[in-house]
């Protein structure tokens, strides 16, 4: 895909994403303009892969907004968005990304280079690599992760809350996590590394 700007609006609290990414599929998007808004939607998302893959993002602008709730029972979320959702091989070069929970969550390898991403509760990356036993490596260069407001006319409803990090390592184990040459800011934790199994940092 290059040089399209996406548009998906959803205003039924419907779960939408921009580019949907299936098993072994290989994606490279350049140049592009990706906007997912669901006002009410669950996981909203500009790309988003759960198996296997590639994909390439270059000089790209991606952002998901949804309300930041949680369900009634107060345990998981009932609306949130993420610029990026992606379980394969992931390369981001050069980009900017919004998402309301986290710009981008990556479950596999993930190299960024350059560009500024950006999230409301969990920072612009939230790192939860490693599933099921699987070593994998997130890489960062030359790139700004940041703590960020709601998109206005967005609540959060006060028990989905925010982390108010920059970035986010958790839920993972048996991941490596370099940063080299980044900008990192945050009102109150710039980086959150939960007390996981095996995980590395190296800064």
């Amino acid at each position: 895909i290059d040089n399209a700007i996406l548009q998906i609006d959803d205003n039924n609290g419907g779960t939408i994403v921009g580019i949907l990414a299936g098993n072994n599929t290989i994606i490279n998007v350049l140049n592009c303009q990706i906007n997912a808004t669901s006002k009410r939607g669950y996981n909203v998302c500009g790309l988003y892969g759960a198996g296997t893959g590639e994909a390439t993002i270059t000089n790209c602008k991606i952002v998901a907004n949804a309300d930041h709730t949680a369900n009634e029972a107060g345990n998981n979320y009932a609306t949130m968005s993420r610029a990026i959702h992606y379980a394969g091989t992931l390369y981001v070069n050069n980009c900017y990304v919004y998402g309301t929970h986290s710009g981008i969550t990556p479950t596999g390898d993930i190299t960024i280079k350059g560009g500024l991403y950006e999230g409301y509760s969990h920072g612009g990356v939230y790192v939860v690599s490693g599933v099921n036993g699987i070593t994998t490596t997130a890489r960062f260069y030359d790139a700004i992760l940041r703590e960020c407001p709601l998109t206005e006319g967005y609540i959060d409803d006060g028990v989905a809350g925010t982390n108010l990090a920059g970035m986010y390592i958790g839920g993972t184990n048996n991941t490596t996590i370099y940063i080299d040459n980044c900008n990192l800011s945050a009102k109150a934790q710039v980086i959150v590394m939960k007390n996981d199994k095996n995980n590395t940092l190296y800064i």
